[in-house]
């Protein structure tokens, strides 16, 4: 059943779930930048060298088994520690590596989409479920307004214009790799000064974040995926259920949808996690939606195909159909939804 996946006996992937996924790979000679790095601030940090250049020395001369074994037998905790890198804001999450081209998995990070079209990646033979929320920067957004915001007395029409200006501003240098050029800021300081529908704005800056999550991580991908394989299916989370005006302040952002799928709402502690997103008001409703999730999930590790329980049809009555995505019909994905009390599971036709 499977061989038609896999050529020349590479069996890399038996499927492949991507949720709010990027593509953007980096080389391998920026994979080893970063890894000396690490290495330089480790021999540092315990006092093996005084200085760069001497644990750069040091390095030159280290075996690469030595070097493997101190990668692998860390923990996350002590690797963390020696980089900045840890995310924190959006620009610190943006800025992380999101996989390397390392020429036997992905073969060249400067034209992954060529490569999805020709069909060379293992993964475009697999069945695959690709998808993203329906307010991925939101929580991005969050880490920058939630020092000043109290989640109790949010209120959207009365989001600080400052807060706003520094969301715009650090988006902005994120994807342009540079400060905002005078002219373009006066106008921006302007335009928001002026408008006095903030909740309009932020509603704006999350659609335009979505959209970078969307189109080059989801719609492209799936568009050339299925052209080599039938077996691709694509969903968007749009659960936004949470309480004290969080809905509009998180809504689906991203991540949200992880509880749903490992039916771990439980996550978290009382100050910490997304269970802020939890309350009596929206549970019945958040766990049906969770439990149909968790069908789709597994039906999919299962056979690959995620609305057919060991492909037996008269199952499909259930839970709501999930066709393949298919440009030729118009891009069908699943939306996953629901209010408080029920599911809102359905095709759309983009």
């Amino acid at each position: 059943m499977q061989e038609k996946y896999f050529d020349n006996g590479i069996e890399l992937f038996h499927r492949i779930v991507i949720e709010s996924g990027e593509i953007k790979p980096k080389t391998t000679k920026t994979a080893e930048t970063e890894s000396t790095n690490l290495l330089v601030k480790y021999l540092m940090k315990n006092g093996l060298a005084e200085t760069e250049e001497k644990a750069l020395e040091i390095i030159s001369y280290l075996p690469n088994p030595v070097i493997e074994y101190w990668f692998r037998y860390q923990s996350m905790e002590e690797l963390t520690s020696f980089t900045h890198r840890i995310p924190s804001t959006f620009t610190d999450l943006i800025g992380q590596t999101l996989g390397i081209a390392d020429g036997y998995v992905m073969d060249d990070w400067l034209d992954i989409y060529g490569s999805l079209k020709e069909g060379k990646l293992d993964g475009t033979k697999v069945p695959a479920i690709i998808g993203c929320n329906n307010d991925e920067g939101k929580l991005f957004f969050g880490h920058i307004l939630s020092p000043t915001l109290n989640f109790e007395e949010y209120d959207t029409d009365h989001l600080p214009e400052e807060l706003i200006l520094k969301m715009i501003y650090e988006v902005f240098s994120t994807y342009c790799y540079c400060e905002i050029p005078e002219p373009l800021k006066s106008w921006i300081d302007y335009f928001i000064l002026h408008y006095t529908d903030m909740d309009c704005v932020y509603e704006l800056m999350s659609i335009a974040c979505t959209a970078l999550f969307e189109f080059p991580g989801v719609n492209i991908p799936a568009s050339l995926m299925s052209l080599h394989n039938d077996d691709i299916f694509v969903y968007r989370f749009n659960w936004d259920q949470e309480p004290n005006q969080l809905n509009t302040f998180l809504g689906a952002c991203h991540s949200l949808e992880l509880p749903f799928i490992f039916g771990n709402m439980d996550w978290g502690t009382d100050d910490v996690g997304m269970n802020v997103a939890w309350s009596e008001e929206n549970e019945q409703g958040r766990i049906k939606l969770s439990d149909a999730m968790i069908s789709y999930w597994k039906n999919f590790i299962h056979n690959g195909d995620p609305g057919d329980p060991d492909g037996w049809s008269l199952f499909y009555k259930t839970l709501p159909r999930w066709d393949d995505f298919d440009d030729l019909r118009g891009s069908e994905r699943i939306i996953f939804d629901a209010n408080n009390y029920k599911t809102d599971i359905y095709m759309e036709l983009d």
